[in-house]
């Protein structure tokens, strides 16, 4: 059984480790490369397609990541603070009393406001922004030794 990994191209559908894309972006570049040899007489170029879409929903998921931090950060200082709001009730509670009703009501208050969700959703966040931040990486390696390539052999053509 072969692995399957995320598409680059859309981060939705599946792809086998040996492409680039899932079969569906495949298709749409395909279709974009005919409309871009038709206007341009040039083809795109695969690679390039790929990367211009991975930029793209590299913004999107850093926009998404920091609206997300956001709102953990908010709800974490929302839940400090509502759980020391009339925690003794203005009597004496000794310390260990104390730190443990602090305990259960931050626990209920995050738990009503969503806080292990957004704690997963941030993670997710993060490590697939992580993973695009690679590929890009891979990707500008990619262009510049196709660069060097290019310049020490000016008289190959380029797919």
């Amino acid at each position: 059984m072969t692995a399957k990994l995320k598409c680059l191209a859309c981060g939705k559908l599946e792809r086998s480790p040996e492409h680039r894309v899932c079969e569906l972006c495949f298709k749409i570049f395909h279709k974009e490369d005919g409309k871009n040899q038709v206007l341009t007489g040039k083809p795109l170029s695969l690679s390039e397609w790929v990367k211009e879409r991975v930029k793209e929903r590299f913004k999107d998921l850093q926009n998404q990541l920091q609206e997300t931090q956001e709102k953990y950060d908010v709800l974490q200082k929302e839940v400090q603070s509502k759980a020391f709001q009339n925690s003794t009730e203005g009597k004496y509670v000794e310390q260990r009393e104390f730190n443990e009703t602090m305990r259960q009501k931050k626990r209920k208050l995050w738990q009503e406001g969503g806080g292990n969700r957004l704690h997963w959703q941030l993670k997710n966040l993060e490590k697939e922004t992580t993973l695009l931040e690679g590929a890009l990486e891979g990707f500008e390696e990619l262009s510049k030794a196709s660069s060097q390539e290019k310049s020490q052999n000016p008289n190959q053509s380029s797919n």
